[in-house]
């Protein structure tokens, strides 16, 4: 009776193991495909999307802070050039740092950020000090979605092997 109980109780902490929400990250997905291309974890709830602007052809870069409830918190944002698509009412010019200006105090809520991924842009993401270029896992003129989700070790799993056999599809 003792082995029966013992094996419920280790078969019931597999179970929530694998289902319960365990890692912060941020999902990369293709709305239009129905399809997550990355999870990248994150310990510090904190997301770099940075590329080079289209017209101006200078770095851009916008921190985002993850919140409670998924949304993502634009705190911070990085250009050279001022001109259309900057900040102008929200914020603060705080620094310039190596030829930035370093706006801070937007603190705009969205539910997720929205891109369309085209190469030329040099669409990268950056968290825990690691920059992810997108140009290595998405495919050119893809539609994308970045958001902040809590995920299960099941998840994880799936991701991952969705990750592979995309990557696998795309090399052949």
């Amino acid at each position: 009776m003792k082995k029966k109980a013992w094996l419920t109780v280790l078969f019931t902490i597999l179970l929530l193991l694998l289902f319960l929400p365990t890692q912060n990250g941020f999902e990369i997905a293709a709305p239009r495909e129905h399809q997550v291309l990355r999870f990248i974890p994150s310990e510090s709830n904190q997301i770099t999307i940075g590329w080079r602007h289209s017209v101006e052809h200078q770095p851009w870069q916008e921190i985002y802070q993850a919140i409670d409830g998924g949304q993502l918190v634009l705190v911070e944002t990085r250009f050279k050039a001022y001109g259309a698509g900057v900040p102008d009412v929200d914020g603060h010019v705080d620094h310039i740092e190596n030829g930035f200006l370093v706006v801070k105090g937007i603190e705009r809520k969205i539910d997720h950020y929205s891109l369309f991924y085209t190469p030329g842009s040099q669409y990268y993401v950056e968290t825990n000090g690691v920059k992810y270029p997108l140009k290595d896992f998405v495919p050119p003129d893809t539609a994308l979605t970045i958001s902040s989700q809590r995920i299960s070790i099941l998840d994880r799993l799936r991701i991952k092997w969705g990750e592979e056999a995309a990557f696998a599809e795309r090399n052949e």
